[in-house]
Order: C-alpha cells, then sequence, then structure tokens
C-alpha cells in the first residue's frame, strides 16, 4: 500500500461530537492522500465506529490515558508528514494543499502555518465569548531554525502578532515523519506523558529537526470551548490537584499554573536531551512574571495560595538587584488580590465581575475596526453569533472565508503570496 501524504492524528478521551467535526474537517480537505488515526482512551463503541465510516481512518486504542494518547498515534502514523488535531479544532479546507505545497518548495522537516481561534458561548471569559480571534497574517514564508526558535520560545517572550516567532499550535504544525523516528529511536517517545500539558512535545520535535518552515496563513481554527481544558486551567485547578498533585521535579516553583506545566516539560526534554537542547537558556526573570500572574487566578486552597506565594518571593531573591525589586512590587500587588479572587469565585462573584469587565473590553474593541487592526499589526476579536449566526465551529467554518472577507478585507481561501524564493532557498539550504 502507498504511504500516505500526511497522517493526521486526533488524540481524544471519547469526545464523538468533537471528533465528528474534526474528521469531517480533514475529509473536506481539497488535498486528499492523507489517513486519519484516532487515538482514543475511551474505547467507546461510539469513537470506534468512525473507522468504519472511511477507508483512510484507524481508531488506536491508548487505555493508559492521559497523553498516551499523543505518543501512540505518532507511533501508529504512516504518512511522510504527521499532523496532530487535537478534537476540538476544525482543519480549513485548504491547510494540506497549503502544506504540501510548502513542503514541496522547501522540504523542511517542519512546516508551521497560523490560526483563528473559537470562542464558543461558555468560554469563561465573558469578553471573548461568540467571537473568532485573529492573528494578524501577511501570507509571507519564513525560514526558520529550529533551535534558534526554542530560544525564543523559552526566552517566555510575547509571540505571534508582531513578534519574530509564530505560536507554532500543533493543529497547525506538520512534522515529518523522519523527525518522529529519529525521536522515537532515541527516547523511545515523542512526549513526557507523565507532567501536564503536551509541552514537551515542542522542544522533542524542535530537538530532531533541521529545518523549519512558517507560512503567516490561517489555516485551522482552534476551539477554545468551555469544556477545553487549556481554557479552563485556572478556574479547575482544585479539582485537577484531587485527581493527580502536580508534582515538579525540576521546576524551581510547584504552583500548578500553565506556565509552570511548560516549564517542567523543557527542563524534564533538556535533561533527556542534554546534547540537543543543554545549550537552551530559560530567561526565568520572563517566566516569574507570567508565573505570578496566573498564581493570582490560580483556583486553589488558601494553605496552597500562602504556601505558593511564599515559595515565588523566595525564587525571586535569587534574581539580580534591579529585576528583583522590579517582580516583587507586582508581586506584592498580585498577591494582595489573591484572597479577593478566591472570595468572588467561592461566592460566584467572579461572573459578575466578568461580565462587567466584558462591556468594558467590547466597548473598547468597537473603537477601532478589524480592518485597522489588521492593518496596524494588533490581534483582535470579531463578534459573530448575532451578526452571522455562528453557533458552533461547523457554522463558523461554513461562513469562515466570508466573515473574515467582510471584516478585514482578506480572502483566506485564496492562495497566500509567498515572501520571494529567498525565503524557500534558506530553508532547503538549512535542511541540507
Amino acid at each position: 500500500m502507498k504511504q500516505p501524504t500526511f497522517s493526521i492524528l486526533i488524540p481524544t478521551s471519547g469526545r464523538a461530537d468533537l471528533i465528528a467535526m474534526a474528521v469531517k474537517s480533514i475529509l473536506d480537505q481539497t488535498f486528499r492522500d492523507f489517513e486519519i488515526v484516532i487515538a482514543d482512551l475511551s474505547g467507546t463503541e461510539e469513537v470506534r465506529s468512525f473507522e468504519k465510516s472511511d477507508s483512510r481512518i484507524r481508531y488506536v486504542f491508548a487505555p493508559e490515558g492521559g497523553l498516551t494518547t499523543w505518543d501512540v498515534a505518532a507511533k501508529h502514523a504512516e504518512g511522510e508528514y504527521i499532523l496532530w488535531l487535537d478534537d476540538d479544532n476544525y482543519l480549513l479546507p485548504f491547510a494540506l494543499d497549503l502544506f504540501k505545497r510548502t513542503i514541496d518548495r522547501t522540504h523542511a522537516d517542519i512546516v508551521s502555518a497560523t490560526h483563528l481561534y473559537y470562542y464558543d458561548r461558555a468560554h469563561p471569559r465573558h469578553y471573548l465569548r461568540n467571537n473568532i480571534g485573529v492573528v494578524p497574517f501577511t501570507g509571507a514564508t519564513h525560514s526558520l531554525d529550529p533551535k534558534k526558535a526554542l530560544e525564543g520560545i523559552y526566552a517566555f517572550a510575547r509571540r505571534g502578532t508582531g513578534a519574530p516567532l509564530p505560536r507554532f499550535h500543533f493543529s497547525a504544525t506538520a512534522v515529518s515523519r523522519d523527525v518522529i523516528q529519529r525521536a522515537i529511536r532515541r527516547l523511545g517517545f515523542v512526549l513526557v506523558t507523565d507532567v501536564p500539558n503536551i509541552h514537551s512535545l515542542q522542544p522533542i520535535v524542535f530537538a530532531f529537526a533541521e529545518s523549519c518552515a512558517f507560512v503567516d496563513w490561517p489555516v485551522v481554527i482552534v476551539g477554545r470551548l468551555g469544556v477545553s481544558m487549556s481554557q479552563g486551567w485556572s478556574t479547575k485547578a482544585r479539582e485537577r490537584f484531587r485527581k493527580k498533585a502536580f508534582l515538579p521535579r525540576l521546576s524551581p516553583v510547584h504552583g500548578y499554573t500553565r506556565i509552570n506545566g511548560v516549564l517542567e516539560n523543557l527542563l524534564r526534554v533538556r535533561e533527556l536531551l542534554p546534547d540537543r537542547l543543554g545549550a537552551i537558556p530559560v530567561n526565568y526573570e520572563h517566566f516569574a512574571g507570567l508565573y505570578a500572574r496566573e498564581l493570582m487566578y490560580l483556583d486553589t486552597e488558601l494553605v496552597t495560595a500562602v504556601r505558593n506565594w511564599r515559595e515565588f518571593f523566595t525564587f525571586i531573591e535569587t534574581f539580580p538587584p534591579e529585576p528583583r525589586a522590579r517582580l516583587q512590587r507586582e508581586a506584592r500587588k498580585l498577591r494582595r488580590r489573591t484572597p479577593l479572587v478566591l472570595i468572588a469565585r467561592r461566592l460566584g462573584l467572579h461572573h459578575f465581575w466578568r461580565a462587567v469587565f466584558s462591556r468594558v473590553r467590547t466597548a473598547r474593541r468597537n473603537r477601532t475596526s478589524p480592518r485597522e487592526r489588521m492593518a496596524h499589526n494588533q490581534e483582535f476579536e470579531i463578534p459573530i453569533r448575532e451578526r452571522y449566526h455562528v453557533n458552533s465551529i461547523e457554522d463558523l467554518a461554513r461562513h469562515i472565508r466570508e466573515i473574515v472577507l467582510d471584516q478585514t478585507g482578506c480572502d483566506i481561501a485564496s492562495r497566500p503570496h509567498v515572501a520571494g524564493e529567498n525565503a524557500d532557498e534558506n530553508v532547503r539550504k538549512s535542511h541540507s
């Protein structure tokens, strides 16, 4: 049997309704040479049945649970390039065609693009509900050195709009099977499965890649749904602690925040691959600023919050005088607000404050149009429910071209231009 060009992997915990949406988005691709691997930890017949609907779909049971679905799926993939598609994301019809053309031009180990966000009506942040999030895009192709990209990522500085590095969402990233095989031969896996979130996948993949091309064009709608784990990371921390405590082995702090999970992943991978990643620095000052803000919103017991803040102030004592003083000032303000956040959550008042804040943010947003924000390279949201009658990602996918064209003047279904052939040539040189 001929090797497919792409393997699209869908790791899932059995959310059949979302899987159906993700599968449909793949089957509707204009480029047809692909396979779909559904790696599922639920084992339900409803999810297994997808395999019967199309010969290109394979079902893999991953009974160990957790992040093993991501690893198991990669080990069963047969395509030349592999893409992980979250079960709550929607691949736009031209995505694989764009990736294939970029691969043919650059032969890069990693080909990445950008994405749009869909915030549903159950999103915890009221001002984002029923909106599309847009990261301004140009259509240009850029070459990136994978190691330099990792250095930028773990500088913990702003990425995406107006920044030199993209966000590298894995639902918008295709990785050569050769890279995956190199990682598996060395480590036995493509991501560490006993840490929170999937962020070990990024340093592992980039560590074994020799070249990367980035096309600044959206190819997927990323679902920022009320049921998405990433959207409830801070508000559901106590629930996660009850299931499994976060016990970082290498991070200098122990708060169960999203950014601390990212750091712990990197440090674990760097320990596993000292020859490839030992020289990748971590900007702990930038990390500390992000971590302190996340600590304020982390929904924990009061005794845990007190312990986390004490540990944080001890941690920043190791910093040089100027950043230490700045971080201490900022952290004291955030620490004072922490009890108010915890009490508001217990009493349900945070919903009221979010509703008020939503009105303020909406008023500010309406001062400038999406076209103006696009022109000035500013990330923005487009309200969609009332104007376009969108109630789901599938609804949005049917109307996304019309909406983006109407609001920004950009036709996302047209072929993105390439910023000169030099970008492609640079990728080929770095690959060779």
